[in-house]
């Protein structure tokens, strides 16, 4: 595989979609505060609305999805994904499991 750049990152990440980034700054303005799913080097994987019912296997799948789409995010802001022995998640990480 040919090495990441930046151009390749930009065309790949909406930085449009980065609302909670904006309302962070902003003091949150009357807003609940985001719970921190989880964390990684210099980022936060903060909490989201969902219209599936918290605790379902939905919910458990959908969150677990949006996780790791967000450290792969963060390991690419970071630089972290651009080194030779990055490990991409699996294909099979984002199948569901019957």
């Amino acid at each position: 595989p040919r090495p990441l750049d930046n151009d390749t990152i930009h065309e790949f990440v909406d930085m449009s979609l980065q609302h909670n980034r904006n309302e962070l700054k902003d003091g949150l303005k009357g807003k609940e505060v985001p719970n921190v799913l989880a964390q990684y080097p210099g980022c936060d994987v903060l909490s989201y609305d969902s219209s599936l019912r918290k605790g379902s296997t939905e919910f458990e799948y959908e969150e677990k999805l949006y996780i790791k789409a967000m450290q792969i995010k963060c390991d690419l802001e970071s630089g972290v994904a651009f080194e030779s022995d990055y490990q991409w998640p699996e294909e099979s990480f984002f199948k569901i499991s019957s």
